[in-house]
């Protein structure tokens, strides 16, 4: 009896120490994407998902010429060699390390080096979380997280070889860090500001996309010197300018860098393809593109045509069901076409995944409701609370959201052709995990003195995002199960 009395001892202690451990929430949100991100990388392929044998290629080019792409060295069907070139460099030095070692590294060490990087990011999120939704009931921190690591956008991002995954890292570490720089009223703090203009270089320096963050970091420059010369506190004034520029060149020449290299190729630094797409013969209605919502989209959540009538439907089945050669996978080759389906201008995949995510459009209401939710409630304090709105980081949630959507609607007008340039959900990715983290931070704030309609809400609420969970996960699996 004393032995099994030792035995069960420790076991009580450890398990009494895990329950009281603040990241105890995330232990099963952690295995099960680690699961699914072992499960991706099981089935990794070259030509797996977007663009990835033209994104070797920049890389493949580095590692044989040392330089990037140049149109002088450049296969003719490198649509990708405008790409800003630091993401290629670093594969590069993969390829240099690991060929002699293991021999084809794109094969047989990338997928190690994409899954690490996407673990890494997933512990990022999780001590993100935790931070930012500290007060929060551990079951909405733990489906907080698993919303954002299972949106079908971002489980692609982290399978593929490409610029974006990087760039979804720190494009959302640089919008957490402007939120925090307003909300632990560090604005007269040189730190902080340099730490939030590095985070968002970085992005830039990943991909043009990042120069979202440079319109954000100069547009909440502005925002806070108005509010501090409102209140007539000239020398604060001065001292926000001075510590905020400072910061512009840790931006400005990344940017640099990649208009250099962009400019080799394209004469727009903003370009949404290495060609000029070809414009349709009769003129687009803009106005109509940017405004309208299409709801037939439900109707069938993999082609983007189904949406291509409004902006709105794009960013919705894009960052839901943004499927494309998901399923142009080894693990479907040998597959009985009859447990296939058609799916316009996309591979076909199982009925049964197919209809996962026709099911998972309506269950991406509720997730959407939150990020819009949280964009409205930063509107709302902005508006009637203005003197603290830049105290509680609603000045950033609204400035990221606009001057994002803004860019995609900017890009869509100079190249206006949607069958040619698809404007995607994974494009603006980091705004989607901000916004998704401001909501439930906002919802929080509301209900916490709101008893009665806390219990509904959550009740709902958590019984919803289990569900769009289990689903995206159940969609995403390869192979079905």
């Amino acid at each position: 009896m004393l032995i099994v009395f030792n035995a069960v001892l420790p076991m009580k202690i450890l398990f009494h120490r895990l329950r009281c451990w603040r990241y105890a929430w995330a232990i099963v949100p952690v295995c099960i994407v680690g699961a699914l991100s072992i499960n991706t990388y099981l089935y990794y392929n070259l030509f797996y998902g977007y663009d990835m044998p033209q994104h070797f290629i920049n890389a493949y080019v580095i590692r044989t010429t040392g330089s990037p792409p140049t149109p002088e060295y450049n296969p003719y069907d490198n649509y990708e060699a405008h790409q800003a070139p630091l993401y290629y460099i670093l594969a590069a030095w993969v390829f240099i390390v690991g060929d002699p070692i293991v021999g084809d590294s794109m094969q047989r060490l990338m997928p190690f080096v994409l899954f690490a990087l996407s673990m890494g990011w997933l512990l990022i999120m999780t001590n993100i979380i935790e931070q930012v939704l500290r007060h929060v009931h551990p079951l909405f921190k733990a489906l907080t997280l698993l919303v954002i690591m299972l949106l079908p956008m971002h489980v692609m991002a982290r399978g593929m070889f490409s610029n974006d995954l990087p760039v979804l890292i720190f494009g959302t570490l640089a919008c957490m860090a402007l939120w925090r720089l307003g909300r632990t009223g560090r604005e007269k703090d040189l730190g902080a500001w340099l730490r939030a203009a590095a985070l968002c270089g970085f992005t830039v320096a990943f991909k043009n996309n990042g120069v979202v963050l440079f319109g954000a970091y100069a547009a909440l420059m502005c925002v806070i010197m108005l509010h501090k010369a409102l209140w007539r506190r000239w020398n604060d004034v001065l001292t926000v300018g001075k510590y905020a520029a400072l910061g512009i060149p840790l931006m400005l020449v990344p940017f640099l860098v990649n208009t250099y290299q962009t400019m080799r190729f394209l004469e727009d630094p903003f370009g949404a393809m290495g060609v000029r797409p070809v414009m349709p013969s009769e003129p687009p209605d803009h106005l109509r593109f940017l405004l309208n919502f299409d709801p037939t989209l439900f109707l069938s959540p993999i082609a983007y045509k189904s949406g291509r009538a409004g902006y709105w439907s794009l960013q919705y089945v894009t960052l839901h069901s943004d499927y494309y050669n998901h399923w142009n996978s080894d693990a479907y080759l040998s597959w009985d076409y009859k447990l296939l389906t058609a799916v316009p201008h996309r591979f076909p995949m199982p009925i049964t995944r197919y209809n996962d995510l026709q099911l998972l459009q309506y269950l991406a209401v509720p997730v959407t409701f939150i990020m819009v939710f949280g964009f409205v409630y930063a509107c709302y304090r902005c508006v009637f609370r203005w003197r603290y709105a830049v105290r509680d980081g609603s000045v950033v949630v609204v400035i990221v959201t606009l001057v994002a959507h803004a860019a995609q609607m900017m890009r869509y007008l100079a190249y206006p052709y949607v069958d040619a340039v698809v404007i995607h959900a994974r494009y603006i990715g980091f705004l989607w995990f901000f916004l998704f983290i401001a909501g439930i931070y906002g919802l929080h704030k509301v209900l916490r003195g709101n008893r009665g309609w806390r219990g509904v809400v959550a009740g709902a609420g958590a019984a919803l995002l289990a569900a769009y969970c289990f689903v995206a996960l159940r969609a995403m699996w390869l192979p079905p199960i």
